[in-house]
């Protein structure tokens, strides 16, 4: 097997930019129609910080659009921040279906033969992801709504690459 490239759906990325845009100009006109301040400035101040890191990442996805790559040696993933990942250490995948609030989505979930050796990368996303699964908020996952191919497909694929790779 080759290499293996699921690209970005850049119109779903664009998208995702305009609902910031939207979110942040609704913020300012908040902010300017004299609404409770106590309210607004905490508000706009964590959408700054949270719209920031938001906005750069949706950047770099829409320039760079390669967001999962399967390889011999195993999955590199832009997409949710999880890196590099080995065949040796994923022991399986399924599709998770999420549900937080009013929204519902699919991911799909990577199951590791040894979590310690993953989150040994001390990234900053690494950190955020062990937090959430202490939590119980989130696990190793990888978002496929931005991509041109159905979660299905990614799953399939990877399960062939897990097959042949994995030891």
């Amino acid at each position: 097997m080759s290499k293996i490239v699921f690209k970005a759906d850049k119109s779903r990325l664009l998208n995702r930019l305009v609902f910031g845009i939207a979110g942040g100009a609704f913020l300012i006109w908040l902010y300017a129609t004299g609404v409770d301040k106590a309210f607004v400035i905490p508000s706009l101040i964590l959408f700054a910080i949270l719209a920031a890191r938001g906005f750069w990442r949706l950047f770099q996805q829409y320039r760079n659009s390669e967001l999962i790559i399967l390889d011999e040696n195993g999955i590199t993933d832009s997409s949710y921040g999880l890196g590099f990942i080995p065949w040796g250490n994923i022991q399986a995948a399924r599709i998770h279906e999420v549900n937080r609030f009013i929204q519902t989505f699919r991911v799909i979930e990577l199951s590791l033969k040894d979590n310690k050796r993953f989150f040994d990368n001390k990234s900053y996303d690494r950190r955020l992801i062990e937090k959430g699964i202490s939590n119980g908020s989130t696990g190793i996952w990888l978002n496929t709504w931005k991509l041109q191919s159905s979660d299905e497909d990614v799953l399939e694929t990877i399960r062939e690459y897990i097959y042949k790779y994995s030891s």
